[in-house]
Parts: structure tokens; C-alpha cells; sequence
């Protein structure tokens, strides 16, 4: 998505969410794009109040948003679009793992032990799709 279009949301939803979602947002004007794919969207207007109980569904959003800034930030000085697939997937690696740290380095040997090397064409490949 380049921007926050609604209709770029639209070919979004319409290509990544399954019949029935319903996809809570807060009242970006955007974000009508859910609706007009044919998806379920509960709209919560929040403001620039700190009101805990209109806050309350984006809580868990904003902390992993949080966190992410904060973890490509302090890991990376540059991000790039070629190399941001797989930032993020250093991210979600690590995001997933999170409440069993002592397991992360063995399972990582584990992985990168039964991996098979990969050509330079397939890791550019890889690199491409976005």
C-alpha cells in the first residue's frame, strides 16, 4: 500500500481477509474502504483523549506497533525497502518468541542447521516480491 487510500484498503481487504472478518479501526476516513470489500467494520472514534475506555481495543495494537518501531530503531540504522521483508521477519521471529527467550538461540541453531543453502537467485527473489 502506498499511502492510506481507501481505496488501496479496499484491494487490501479484498485480497487478505476472509468472509466474515470484521475489522476494528479507529475513524481514519480510510478505512471505509473495509466496508465497501464487503467486511464487518466496527469504527471506535478515540480522539486525542487519553480515556482508557475508548482506548481500551487499540491497546494491544499500539504496544506491538511500539515495539517494532522501537526494535527496527535500535537494530537497524537503515531501513530499506529491499531488506525490509526481512527486517520484519526478524521481528516477528523474535515478537513470537518472546515468553520463551531461553529457547530462542537452541531453536534458531536448530532451524539454521536444517535449512538448506539457498542460490543468491533465490534469496534475490525472495528480496523482489515486494
Amino acid at each position: 500500500m502506498n499511502g492510506f487510500k481507501k481505496r488501496e484498503i479496499k484491494q487490501w481487504a479484498a485480497k487478505h481477509l476472509q468472509t466474515g472478518t470484521v475489522v476494528a479501526s479507529d475513524g481514519l476516513p480510510c478505512f471505509r474502504g473495509i466496508k465497501d470489500a464487503g467486511y464487518g467494520h466496527e469504527v471506535t472514534i478515540v480522539g486525542n483523549g487519553r480515556d482508557p475506555r475508548k482506548t481500551a481495543p487499540f491497546n494491544w495494537v499500539n504496544t506491538v506497533l511500539g515495539n517494532l518501531k522501537t526494535a527496527l530503531a535500535g537494530t537497524f540504522h537503515k531501513l530499506s525497502k529491499p531488506h525490509l521483508p526481512r527486517h520484519l521477519a526478524t521481528f516477528q521471529y523474535r515478537f513470537n518468541r518472546r515468553f520463551i527467550l531461553e529457547d530462542m538461540i537452541p531453536r534458531l541453531a536448530y532451524v539454521s542447521l536444517r535449512t538448506p543453502p539457498m542460490s543468491k537467485r533465490l534469496l534475490v527473489l525472495a528480496e523482489n516480491r515486494w
